[in-house]
This record gives structure tokens, sequence and C-alpha cells, in this order.
């Protein structure tokens, strides 16, 4: 599946909120984030992922659908056991509207990339500790959901 390269600047220039209990973190696709890793380190984890129902496809849905949705992959996530953290993906140039989203530590790559798919999703954010977070494509999406 193929992305035209403005799409592909849009999700690599989007800033990525994580809200946590006491701690806020902006994340950037190629950087790292050595404060999120000592939290993460305190918890015995190695790895991150960021996750989102909003808008599959990158195809605009109504507020209260992309709520619906998020709802669901919140819901979905806890029920296999992950623990989930409000997050927030900004587009840098304010042309997208501000979607919520998941960050979910301790979910393995693969494991993200499932999820991702299954909500429609082109991509995701994730890293492993100590590493730079990474843009992950899916491939091609299959919602789930309908939108």
């Amino acid at each position: 599946m193929s992305f035209s390269t403005a799409l592909q600047r849009a999700y690599r220039d989007t800033r990525y909120w994580v809200f946590l209990p006491n701690a806020c973190f902006e994340l950037r696709v190629g950087r790292r984030h050595p404060e999120l890793d000592a939290w993460l380190a305190r918890r015995g984890l190695s790895c991150w992922s960021l996750l989102t129902a909003w808008n599959p496809a990158s195809c605009r849905l109504p507020l209260g659908r992309n709520r619906w949705r998020q709802a669901r992959l919140t819901a979905a996530l806890r029920a296999r056991g992950f623990a989930v953290f409000a997050g927030e993906n900004r587009a840098a140039a304010g042309d997208w509207p501000v979607e919520a989203s998941c960050f979910v530590p301790g979910m393995s790559l693969r494991e993200a990339r499932r999820w991702a798919r299954a909500f429609g999703q082109n991509a995701f954010l994730a890293a492993k500790r100590k590493r730079a977070a990474a843009l992950l494509w899916t491939g091609r999406a299959s919602v789930i959901l309908s939108a």
C-alpha cells in the first residue's frame, strides 16, 4: 500500500502526547524519550505502543463516531489485560482534528500492528526502551468496526 509523500510527512510531523499519572510526554517520530524510558524501566517494561481508532485509513469521521470507536478500542485493550493511558495525536500543521489515542506500555510491536490493522489504521507509533520512536505502517488495513 502506497501513501503520498504529504500523508507520510503529516504522520511523521504529528506531535504525539501521552498523559500518565504525574507525567506528560510529547513523543516525536525518530526521537528518543529518556524520561519515558525511565518510567518504563521503573515498571520493568521494555516497549510501548500508541494506538488510535480515530479516522480509519486517514478518512475523517464525525466526532461521535470517532469517540465511539475509541471507546471500543480502549475497552477491548483493557479486556485483554493491557494498561491503557490517554494520549492525543496533534497535527503539527493544525490542519487535522486532534485524535484521541491509547498509550499501551509493554505491548509488543507485533501485537500493536494487529490492533492498529483491526481498527483500520495506516500506521501507529511504537518503540523499545532506549530506542527512537518509530512510525510503523500497518500494510493493508481491515476495519472491523465499520465507519
